[in-house]
């Protein structure tokens, strides 16, 4: 009886303030909360994504370039610049543009390409077009038109966080068949032949900014290799000694009424957490961004094995502080940020 009265008291006045409860039980199960846990894409952002440009291995060789002449102590690590324009894209870096317009899993559907938004905003951001048949065309540019077929796809999995194909060309200079990938930066390094100068301060320094990067890599396949064995290539064959390309960079929007949100939950004494697949770097951001975390944030990294520390965002080492923080004054120093294990 007194909980049915409880319920109904709480139905009403939240009614008042516009907010309408459709299962009224739960009422008291929210009373219970204290930690509110967010996605970050399509929740907290947009669910699109807005194509930026791509950063080309030229431009992230110049920026660590910058950061080693740079004569602070504690430089703050250069931001590639980004090729922004679709055609300067197939004309300068025509390799990335091969990758974002061909390496995808997207469908021809009613005449438009469907599926994954990113991989979507990447083929309009480098001005290809999807055609029938698994192919896919560089749109009208200061260029001469550039196609690609695929010959063979791997799709992305979601344990190795990415994705290659192998796609025959036209219109390209050198070898006629290619392997192109595309993936997060931090796994595609082990596929690399050569891990390029500059390459993990680039794509940190990118995320620090709230963007999403995909590292693209290629390499070209003999012309004299039969077609059968380049049909029946493995996932590891391919996703080997790949050239670096470049980082093709992505946006999301916060949303507006994110921050407002947030700040009603702060103010009732509920925490917000974020819960993401993306880059703990990318996440920090958009957490600063609509008010997770109004202090200094520490990252828990790793260097694979056992050995655990805490860092700032820009890499630093912080020492000493407890790798678990269990009393108030320093977690109340601090906001955290840790990427999950498998």
């Amino acid at each position: 009886m007194e909980l049915s009265i409880a319920v109904n008291t709480s139905l009403i006045a939240l009614s008042k303030r516009r907010v309408f409860c459709t299962e009224p039980f739960r009422v008291v199960d929210a009373g219970r909360c204290d930690v509110c846990c967010f996605d970050k894409t399509g929740t907290l952002t947009e669910d699109e994504l807005r194509y930026e440009g791509v950063a080309t291995a030229s431009d992230v060789a110049f920026a660590a370039g910058l950061d080693d002449k740079n004569p602070n102590p504690n430089p703050k690590p250069a931001c590639p610049v980004l090729t922004t324009c679709p055609g300067d894209l197939s004309r300068d870096a025509p390799e990335a543009a091969l990758a974002l317009g061909s390496c995808h899993s997207l469908a021809l559907v009613g005449g438009a390409a469907a599926g994954d938004p990113m991989e979507r905003a990447g083929l309009a951001g480098c001005d290809w077009t999807l055609l029938p048949q698994d192919r896919s065309a560089s749109g009208a540019s200061s260029v001469a038109r550039r196609t690609a077929r695929v010959m063979t796809r791997h799709a992305f999995r979601s344990e190795l966080r990415r994705m290659s194909a192998v796609v025959a060309v036209d219109g390209f200079d050198g070898s006629k068949r290619r392997v192109v990938a595309k993936g997060a930066p931090e796994t595609m390094e082990a596929t690399l032949r050569k891990l390029p100068a500059g390459y993990r301060r680039a794509h940190k320094a990118l995320a620090r900014r709230g963007y999403r990067v995909i590292a693209l890599c290629a390499k070209a396949i003999p012309d004299d290799k039969d077609v059968s064995a380049v049909r029946s290539m493995t996932r590891k064959e391919c996703e080997s000694g790949l050239d670096f390309i470049g980082f093709a960079v992505f946006a999301c929007r916060v949303k507006p009424t994110s921050a407002p949100a947030v700040g009603v939950l702060a103010r009732s004494s509920h925490a917000s957490v974020m819960i993401t697949g993306d880059a703990p770097l990318t996440a920090c951001h958009v957490a600063a961004e609509v008010g997770m975390t109004a202090r200094p944030t520490l990252l828990l990294e790793s260097d694979g094995d056992d050995d655990w520390w805490w860092a700032t965002l820009e890499g630093k080492k912080v020492e000493p502080l407890p790798l678990f923080i269990t009393t108030y004054d320093t977690a109340r120093s601090y906001s955290l940020a840790s990427e999950a294990s498998e």
